[in-house]
Formats: C-alpha cells, structure tokens, sequence
C-alpha cells in the first residue's frame, strides 16, 4: 500500500529524537504491508471504536503514536505524537497551547 504522510504528521516526526524518528519511518514501512503485517494491525487499534472507517492509532514500541486513516490502497499518517503528549492533553493541562 502507499502511506501517504500529511505536513502536520511530517513537522511532528521532525520534532522527534533521532532513534525514535528512524523507529517512526520503520513503521511507516510496516504500515505499507498493513495487508500482511500482523504486527502493526495487532497494534493499531480505532481512535473511536464505534466508527469502522476512521482514524487509527499505532501503538509503537516506543513511547510514540501514529495516527493515520486506511483507504482501499492508501495509508494517510495525519499525525504523530509522544504519548506523554497525550498524557498532557488528556489531562487537561493545557498551560502554554
């Protein structure tokens, strides 16, 4: 499959580390094979389970998520975030956005 990756999901992978940047585009790799791979739909799950067509996450390895969209021949990544991040924004807390 094409994994497409929209400009907000391109400037958050470029404000990650390095180790967790190359372990971002890995995955991007195994989201082409979202088809065969086991692994990476093992680990995606519905940001919204009641919606079959929405919007996934990707519970990397790492304290990083992936979110992205799947079309009949396209995976579009809209965004990426640290799951401290999350944290942050689930909370509450949102001094100084």
């Amino acid at each position: 499959m094409n994994v497409a990756v929209t400009n907000a999901a391109k400037i958050a992978v470029t404000g990650l580390p390095d180790e967790d940047r190359r372990r971002v585009h890995a995955w991007f790799d195994h989201l082409r094979n979202w088809r065969t791979d086991p692994e990476v739909r093992k680990n995606s799950k519905p940001v919204f389970p009641d919606d079959e067509h929405g919007v996934y996450v990707l519970r990397t390895t790492s304290d990083v998520r992936i979110f992205f969209t799947v079309d009949e021949d396209q995976i579009t990544v809209v965004d990426v975030a640290r799951k401290d991040s999350l944290r942050t924004v689930k909370a509450g807390d949102h001094r100084g956005l």
